[in-house]
């Protein structure tokens, strides 16, 4: 088996280098972009780049790199993979002694590589299927395949894409069918029900740095101030790792006109929320930890006070990708997370990612932030807003792919070998 890696300009130029290289029967194994262009990485077996080579001074047209034959090439490599292994067993079986203590160490290695060979066939298959699929589709349902387009310009992920397009499957006006996807997505969004700007209560905001989690706590707070009874909104910050976190509330509680309070442990915010007892609204800033920050339990524990329900609410910015959205919402899952705050719109080229993870993880979304101008850049998260919010983007920064790659990216994890 012949592995090589290539880099090319674009898709085409690349599948070019690998043909004159390792001939049309060469499999793709995995793209994806860089810097300087596409990484394309390649598969064929040496024995049929030597068979091509010969058959090409006897032949005018080439086998297809894609089709039925292929898949034949790949039963005779899976063949002779086994036939391989047989061998080596057999080999191994007839020449080594018992008192020789190298045998097992030798003998996994065998199986190691054998095992090696076997992913490889796997990968060669799948990506063999992949295209299969995505050229069936193509075929059968050319309304499908622009709307996937779409969904994926607009950042939208593998996963959700799948779902989406299940459910118009058999449309075959573009029209309709992308009507009833925008419906779908909107169908798919949760939306929280508890609206602390109208309603109160004590929440606190958690998530890792850097999200935004300071100016959304002072854009509810001055909403609510505006609309509410004089002295109903009470700050605490239990942010005690980063540097100059109190000043940054205090400065905020000071231009709003709240009192603001520090708590350094549990006994200390217990002390604190006991002081704002008669507050309408109280709304806690935590620390920013990082997703996989061991000491995200510790603020779990600090915000477990006997007697007060608190309201967690995870923010989230909208310049992540939607594995790194998956990532925090597991990790800070164990909080018990009650909605979360969708922040840096303005930000972001694309809001497909965030979305998806949170569609994914099925939490709900309470508020969405695109600015940082503090009361204004803040709203109650509607569905209609974050559908349009994520086509218009998509519409003006579409996340683009080559034919290839939408059919690897389509395709992935929804075969079975």
């Amino acid at each position: 088996m012949k592995i090589k890696r290539y880099i090319a300009d674009d898709m085409r130029h690349a599948m070019t280098m690998i043909k004159e290289d390792q001939g049309p029967d060469a499999v793709i194994l995995s793209t994806r972009k860089l810097d300087e262009g596409i990484e394309v990485v390649a598969a064929a077996d040496a024995d049929d780049i030597y068979e091509t080579k010969n058959n090409e001074r006897h032949a005018n047209e080439a086998r297809p790199v894609e089709g039925v034959n292929k898949q034949e090439n790949v039963k005779r490599r899976h063949v002779r993979v086994r036939k391989k292994a047989n061998a080596v067993h057999a080999e191994r079986k007839t020449t080594v002694r018992p008192d020789y203590t190298g045998a097992e160490e030798e003998h996994r290695t065998g199986l190691d590589d054998i095992h090696n060979e076997m992913k490889s066939i796997r990968s060669i298959i799948e990506s063999q299927m992949s295209g299969l699929i995505w050229k069936t589709l193509s075929d059968k349902s050319p309304v499908q395949i622009e709307v996937i387009k779409k969904l994926y310009a607009a950042g939208f992920t593998r996963k959700v894409v799948n779902n989406l397009i299940s459910g118009i499957s058999q449309m075959t006006d573009f029209s309709m069918a992308w009507r009833s996807v925008l419906s779908l997505i909107s169908e798919s969004i949760h939306l929280s029900s508890d609206d602390v700007m109208r309603f109160g209560g004590v929440c606190a905001l958690v998530g890792p740095t850097g999200v935004g989690k300071t100016t959304t706590i002072a854009k509810i707070a001055s909403r609510y101030s505006m609309t509410g009874s004089e002295g109903s909104v009470g700050l605490i910050t239990v942010d005690n790792h980063r540097v100059a976190a109190h000043d940054q509330l205090r400065t905020y509680a000071q231009l709003i006109g709240v009192p603001m309070r520090v708590a350094r442990s549990r006994d200390e915010l217990e002390s604190a929320l006991n002081d704002f007892s008669t507050k309408q609204l109280v709304l806690i800033d935590t620390a920013g930890l990082g997703q996989y920050d061991a000491r995200v339990n510790d603020i779990r524990h600090v915000l477990d006070i006997e007697g007060w329900f608190i309201r967690k609410t995870l923010v989230l910015p909208a310049t992540v990708s939607e594995s790194v959205v998956q990532d925090v919402i597991t990790n800070y899952a164990e909080m018990g997370l009650n909605d979360t705050i969708i922040t840096k719109i303005d930000e972001s080229p694309n809001i497909g990612s965030v979305l998806s993870g949170i569609i994914t993880a099925k939490l709900p979304v309470s508020y969405l932030c695109d600015g940082q101008q503090v009361p204004e850049n803040i709203s109650v998260a509607r569905r209609s807003d974050l559908v349009g919010k994520c086509i218009a983007k998509g519409k003006s920064n579409p996340v683009s792919y080559d034919e290839e790659i939408y059919a690897m990216e389509y395709s992935q994890g929804g075969v079975n070998v």
